[in-house]
């Protein structure tokens, strides 16, 4: 599969990385193998639909339970890619929830929120997400200064609307 996603033979590569099962191989091996293969239906192959039905029925599976935020946070980028906006919404607030252990995709869901509503220009609203990407911010996270510095400039930007608003 990985050699077929290099040259870019992404149909062949899903296929691949479809019968990694069928090997009975470790638990990373195969989760990783799916969630490959979930992104390049999703990012290459525009088909959120079967992309979301190997999500859903990763969901059922017990062994997939410490990763319940991630798979809620692929399936909200396939409904963000999708243009269903309020689905993505509601599946990375899934996310969120279900990553109590997981700060860094804690953060990254609630990023995803609050730069859905800043886009819509619902500020306050993404103030709110901005907030709680940052209370959940860990200093680990690969993006933690881009998100501080974010943060920061977003809260002034809408201290400024809410004096703007009041006059």
């Amino acid at each position: 599969g990985q050699a077929f996603q290099a040259i870019e033979e992404y149909e062949l590569a899903e296929k691949y990385y479809s019968k990694i099962y069928r090997f009975n191989p470790p638990y990373e091996i195969a989760f990783n193998a799916q969630i490959s293969r979930v992104e390049l239906l999703s990012v290459k192959q525009k088909n959120y639909y079967k992309a979301n039905q190997i999500l859903l029925s990763m969901l059922k599976d017990d062994k997939n339970i410490e990763y319940t935020g991630q798979i809620y946070y692929r399936l909200g980028k396939n409904e963000l890619n999708a243009k269903r906006t309020n689905q993505a919404i509601e599946k990375f607030k899934i996310s969120a929830i279900h990553s109590k252990l997981d700060p860094a995709q804690k953060t990254t869901s609630f990023l995803s929120i609050g730069d859905i509503y800043y886009n819509q220009k619902l500020y306050e609203l993404a103030g709110v997400y901005y907030d709680s990407a940052n209370q959940s911010l860990d200093e680990k996270h690969p993006d933690f200064d881009a998100i501080v510095a974010k943060n920061e400039i977003f809260g002034d930007l809408l201290k400024n609307l809410i004096n703007i608003w009041k006059h």
